[in-house]
């Protein structure tokens, strides 16, 4: 029995309600309360209205339409005459708590998920010029938590990890300390994706430890979320590259299976379109490439989620060189490159080069191969990102067992297996034990290769990445017969690690062994590291007993050589 008005506004405020259980069902209030508002000329809910319907957009994954609704009911309210703002004002509050500065806040945060990022840095400057942190009552100012918030995003895609770490912190604590756990969960899921992983994959302890945040956010606001938000949903991304790939393929799946898509659809179809690509579904994973960019490589930047894209954009040029395609690798990589330059992105530059220098490779430019890895090396080492750097070494080994450079190969696929162990990786580390494998190959050294082999299979074959199986199949087949020796080394030690098991089992020094077995001190401690791993040794105390009771002869210091 409400007049149409009241009506609106009680629907504005259902939509608001229900925004995270069931954003179909907000929209289908807001078209109703935007019937209200036309029926009775009330402009200042026509705005309010558009405006909201635009953030449930953006919400559910449609930042075009929804970034535009944004602008339009920020337009529709600033042009109301002052008594209009006066009235809404003081309905506003029973509605949706939106202030206007509130309303330009949520644009900012939409705008730093879709790349804008210097209009996202502009909003920023704008609200916290005259809205303070913490409002008078004493508890933090949505209005600049929100605005904060979308310089998570563009902090990091400008390459400026602490300032993004900080603007997480900083933005997390304040909704941790509101009550609005939803809210705080989200931008950790969001802070992992964009600034935790790119930048401090090597602390995994870290990573986990705001899983278990997010995990316990969202356990106290159950039954306040649809299915693709279960607490589980937080460990996704570290199960991709921690090699869970089961549990986090059935995440994403799940995540999928909503009747509506939401932002994390997104993120879900990321992850499940790199999954498929490791595991040799080539169909489905040009699918989830097309369901999420149906206007292919020409998709236009700022109308999609912007890191997700990216990440489909080099999936697309993965694919494209596993099928030997380059004209359409090289249409990826473009558009790879459009979309870096459209904002000035920093994040993504590097993995842009290593596909660029796989490219010139496929191609037979061996020069600039080179060139494009350098690059790619210099942009994951500044700011430092510890997967791409890894994936720039790699690179960087493959491209010197080509050449020839064995030493130089060495060096660069001891240091990629360092990182994949300290970001606690192991899909990565098999790729570079497969990278190993044909640098030994093709030193003849084919006990070590076989050696690299069978602990990348060890790897693979639980998380039935076909292709690098296939490619571990095709090197062996390549390989001569084995030496009668080979199966003695214990613990899968290649022929290099015993030279330098029995040298540490002789107290020769981390120096020594580098003068005696030719290697940088640098590579020895590799190997060292390595040793250790794979026997379980504390120190050279553990290894020399591990040494003594597997009959690993040590070698004196004196004549070793």
């Amino acid at each position: 029995g409400a007049d149409a008005a009241r009506r609106g506004w009680l629907l504005l405020r259902l939509s608001w309600l229900r925004r995270w259980a069931d954003p179909q069902e907000g929209i289908d209030c807001l078209a109703e309360a935007l019937r209200m508002a036309e029926i009775v000329g009330d402009r200042a809910l026509g705005g309010s209205v558009v405006h909201y319907r635009g953030a449930l957009r953006c919400h559910m994954g449609d930042l075009a339409r929804g970034i535009a609704d944004i602008r339009r009911g920020i337009d529709a309210l600033e042009a109301l005459p002052e008594a209009e703002r006066e009235r809404l004002r003081a309905i506003d509050p029973l509605a949706t708590g939106h202030s206007m500065d509130a309303r330009w806040a949520t644009l900012g945060m939409w705008l730093g998920f879709a790349g804008s990022y210097d209009e996202a840095y502009t909003i920023y400057e704008r609200i916290i010029g005259h809205v303070p942190p913490v409002a008078a009552d004493g508890t933090p100012n949505v209005s600049h938590s929100n605005a904060q918030y979308g310089l998570v995003h563009a902090h990091a895609g400008r390459g400026h990890p602490d300032s993004a770490r900080e603007a997480f912190i900083q933005t997390n604590a304040r909704f941790r300390a509101t009550g609005n756990l939803a809210a705080a969960a989200q931008v950790a899921m969001n802070a992992l994706e964009s600034v935790l992983l790119p930048y401090y994959a090597d602390r995994p302890v870290e990573r986990r430890h705001l899983v278990a945040q997010v995990e316990e956010s969202w356990d106290q606001t159950s039954g306040a979320f649809q299915a693709d938000e279960s607490p589980r949903f937080a460990r996704l991304l570290p199960m991709f590259v921690e090699g869970e790939w089961d549990e986090a393929r059935r995440l994403a799946l799940l995540v999928r299976s909503t009747p509506f898509p939401t932002r994390r659809r997104a993120l879900a179809t990321r992850v499940l379109a790199a999954l498929a690509r490791n595991r040799g579904e080539v169909a489905l994973t040009w699918a989830l490439i097309r369901e999420m960019m149906p206007g292919g490589s020409r998709t236009a930047p700022g109308s999609i989620d912007f890191l997700p894209a990216l990440i489909l954009q080099r999936v697309a040029v993965a694919l494209a060189l596993d099928a030997k395609d380059l004209s359409v690798a090289r249409e990826w990589l473009e558009a790879h490159d459009r979309w870096l330059e459209w904002n000035d992105a920093v994040l993504g530059r590097a993995e842009g080069k290593i596909l660029w220098a796989a490219y010139h490779r496929a191609a037979g430019d061996a020069a600039r191969a080179g060139k494009d890895a350098q690059q790619a090396l210099a942009h994951a080492t500044e700011p430092r990102q510890p997967l791409s750097l890894l994936a720039a070494h790699r690179l960087l080994g493959e491209l010197d067992t080509d050449a020839g450079r064995d030493a130089e190969a060495d060096d660069h696929l001891d240091a990629a297996l360092a990182l994949a162990d300290a970001c606690a990786a192991p899909y990565e580390r098999a790729l570079i034990l497969l990278a190993r494998a044909e640098l030994h190959a093709a030193t003849h050294r084919d006990d070590d290769a076989r050696a690299a082999l069978g602990e990348a299979r060890a790897i693979c074959v639980p998380l039935g990445a076909g292709p690098a199986l296939a490619r571990a199949d095709a090197l062996e087949a390549g390989l001569g017969p084995a030496s009668p020796s080979a199966s003695a080394a214990p613990d899968a030690l290649t022929t290099r690690e015993l030279e330098v098991l029995r040298l540490l089992a002789g107290g020769s020094t981390i120096r020594e062994i580098a003068v005696a077995l030719f290697l940088s001190a640098r590579t020895v401690e590799r190997h060292i590291t390595t040793i250790y791993r794979k026997i379980g040794a504390r120190g050279r105390v553990d290894a020399v007993a591990y040494a003594l009771r597997h009959g690993v002869t040590a070698a004196p210091r004196h004549d070793f050589r």
